[in-house]
């Protein structure tokens, strides 16, 4: 997450994405990262020292599939962590993309974007009830 800027993000998501892909604009990770960073008043690009933020990917959802298992919604939810100079916060966020499977690897697909994922803390009954299932080495 390098400090939280969204051009780290976008420049991940711009690779992923197959021409066509949803515009990242709306992607989820995109306009939270760009909202924390408006409201901490950092500038694009501007890296702060102390400044530590993570997403750690704990459980998944796949929410369907289509043209036999080439193309899935898939979901991750995970822990947002900012923290600054020993202070910091955690939220559950979740994040859901549409992806195709291209023979090679899989990328964020052509079409519409996903519906926003669910977000709730990881391990929850309420992440349970929305369907997210602990990924390996992450926890229950």
């Amino acid at each position: 997450m390098a400090g939280g800027d969204p051009e780290t993000y976008d420049r991940g998501y711009a690779t992923l994405a197959l021409p066509g892909a949803p515009p990242l604009s709306g992607a989820g990770l995109h306009v939270l990262l760009q909202r924390f960073r408006e409201s901490a008043r950092l500038e694009p690009g501007e890296m702060r020292a102390g400044l530590a933020v993570r997403y750690e990917i704990t459980h998944g959802l796949i929410k369907g599939t289509a043209d036999r298992g080439r193309y899935v919604v898939a979901c991750t939810l995970g822990q947002f962590t900012v923290d600054y100079h020993g202070y910091g916060t955690s939220v559950g966020v979740g994040d859901c993309q549409a992806l195709r499977w291209t023979g090679r690897s899989w990328r964020i697909s052509s079409g519409p974007r996903a519906a926003y994922a669910s977000s709730a803390w990881p391990g929850t009954d309420e992440s349970v009830d929305a369907g997210y299932r602990p990924l390996a080495g992450g926890t229950s």
